[in-house]
């Protein structure tokens, strides 16, 4: 009988030591898993921090290129701002010289001008003093127009015209003021009252 307590005592024993070495085996295995878990979790942490590093690096990298392009457009942009200072420089002075040329331009042409003016009016006079010479230069008076001496209108008065009186021209002269007097049979008239014509009769 004591035998078989003792067995049983120490079966018993046996027992719990087992449920016990049990219960600390699952103990362990269950903290290795939370360890291990814990473990995987602080890994992943590292690798999205290293992750993360690498993206705040990469921004730094481009927005140290991005900082550097700006530069350079902006130094670009100056550059163009003074050739386009430049440009506008060279612009308004050949605008200055297109104009003085303009200006050069319009002298010339108005010289020219006055010059064919000058030469019209010399071969007018020229044909009108052949005609006259050939006696077919008519002067009609438009008003009352009084003959005078001589080419002027201190002169002495000699006669007058009434409007519409033909008279031959024998000759052409200027007063003092440039004024025309036309020389017919009896005197001279103004030519600034009276209008020729050319008669071949």
């Amino acid at each position: 009988m004591k035998n078989t307590k003792l067995i049983t005592i120490i079966t018993t024993g046996l027992i719990i030591s087992l449920i016990s070495n049990s219960c600390s085996i699952k103990k362990e295995t269950k903290a290795d898993k939370e360890l291990f878990t814990l473990t995987k979790a602080v890994k992943i942490n590292a690798e999205k921090q290293n992750e993360i590093e690498n993206e705040i690096k990469n921004l730094n990298a481009s927005q140290i290129e991005n900082k550097i392009s700006i530069n350079k457009l902006r130094k670009e942009i100056e550059h163009l701002k003074e050739e386009n200072t430049k440009l506008k420089k060279i612009i308004e002075i050949s605008n200055q010289e297109n104009k003085k040329i303009s200006q050069a331009i319009k002298l010339t042409i108005k010289s020219q001008e006055n010059i064919i003016n000058k030469i019209k009016k010399l071969e007018q006079e020229h044909n009108e003093k052949i005609l006259i010479s050939q006696g077919k230069i008519f002067a009609i008076s438009i008003t009352w127009l009084n003959i005078r001496e001589k080419p002027s209108k201190n002169s002495k008065k000699l006669g007058i015209l009434t409007p519409g009186t033909k008279k031959r021209v024998y000759d052409k002269k200027l007063d003092e003021k440039g004024n025309t007097w036309y020389k017919i049979d009896k005197g001279y008239i103004s030519g600034k009252y009276s209008i020729l014509i050319k008669d071949d009769i």
